[in-house]
């Protein structure tokens, strides 16, 4: 798995980068640098962001096992087919 440094222009490409982020937004609303409603705002973004990288990670996964679902479906045709010539 990827994972990078990000600074404040950079997005978070990774669920370690969003983590990471979240985790230092605490830090400094426990410190009294952030305010609370704001690091709120952080955290949902950071939530929405997780959850689009958790889907673009599986997006290629999915598109590789339905192409193989198909290909197994095509070859258990084929058989069948064969089959029934013989």
């Amino acid at each position: 798995m990827k994972t990078t440094r990000t600074s404040e222009a950079e997005l978070p490409e990774t669920i370690s980068d969003v983590k990471r982020i979240l985790g230092e937004t605490l830090l400094k609303v426990r410190r009294g640098k952030l305010d609370p409603k704001l690091a709120n705002t952080i955290a949902n973004v950071g939530k929405a962001l997780a959850d689009i990288i958790r889907a673009s990670e599986l997006e290629p996964r999915m598109i590789r096992l339905e192409a193989l679902l198909q290909a197994s479906r095509a070859t258990k045709n084929r058989k069948s087919q064969l089959t029934e010539v013989i």
